[in-house]
């Protein structure tokens, strides 16, 4: 699964906007009174204004060459800071997929990672810099029932189980692009902050075009054929 774009909602765009262009130096592809979207390699990601006083927050996660974690975290702690866990850890290492990650918070709250998948996602030269951000590869989808989205998922666009189905935590798709399912309200890593369901699009690369639009939860993901 490829991820093309996402869209998410954001109440300082302005903030926003100077974090990803400044402070990350990702390349600007539009900048307006309501928009502002980067190219993230091989991926798009977009936020637009949010209505009223919300402060909706999101977890995304961004795929990097796995022989340059090291550099990456340094990379990214000269540039903002990282997030931890109640242990103070800032790397983290996941022998169930044999990736290693870090985790940054943005000015709009959301938790955004960069993961490195040992054995699936190829190498680069260093030194490390914006262009080794390779595509997102993790879109967080809070929602009140992991099983029945996952099979929604599943069956609209094909995806087959990176990470099997829980009552708590599923994870339809592949190295390259997945959903992250999770029970509304359990925490994200690193910090163990609730999940909370915001507005959300996401469009997907896959062997048939298809349209999907959550019936509880404001999540309209579609797939291009491709």
């Amino acid at each position: 699964m490829r991820v093309l774009d996402i869209t998410l909602q954001c109440h300082d765009l302005a903030a926003a906007g100077d974090f990803y262009k400044h402070t990350l130096d990702l390349p600007l592809l539009e900048w307006n009174t309501g928009t502002v979207s980067f190219a993230v390699g091989g991926s798009l990601l977009t936020f637009t204004k949010a209505s009223g006083r919300s402060r909706p927050f999101y977890h995304f996660a961004i795929n990097i060459p796995a022989n340059l974690f090291g550099e990456a975290v340094d990379w990214l702690a000269a540039r903002t800071s990282l997030l931890r866990d109640n242990d103070g850890r800032e790397r983290f290492h996941f022998d169930w997929m044999n990736a290693d990650a870090v985790y940054f918070e943005d000015p709009a709250g959301n938790i955004g990672e960069l993961i490195a998948r040992h054995g699936a996602i190829e190498h680069n030269q260093p030194p490390f810099g914006p262009q080794h951000l390779l595509e997102i590869s993790e879109v967080g989808l809070p929602v009140a029932d992991v099983p029945r989205a996952f099979e929604l998922l599943s069956s609209q666009f094909a995806l087959e189980a990176y990470i099997p189905a829980s009552r708590n935590f599923g994870a339809p798709g592949d190295a390259h692009g997945m959903f992250i399912l999770v029970k509304k309200g359990r925490g994200w890593l690193p910090d163990g902050r609730g999940s909370a369901i915001h507005p959300l699009q996401a469009t997907i690369e896959g062997p048939h075009t298809a349209r999907y639009q959550f019936p509880e939860e404001e999540y309209v993901i579609e797939q291009r054929y491709g």
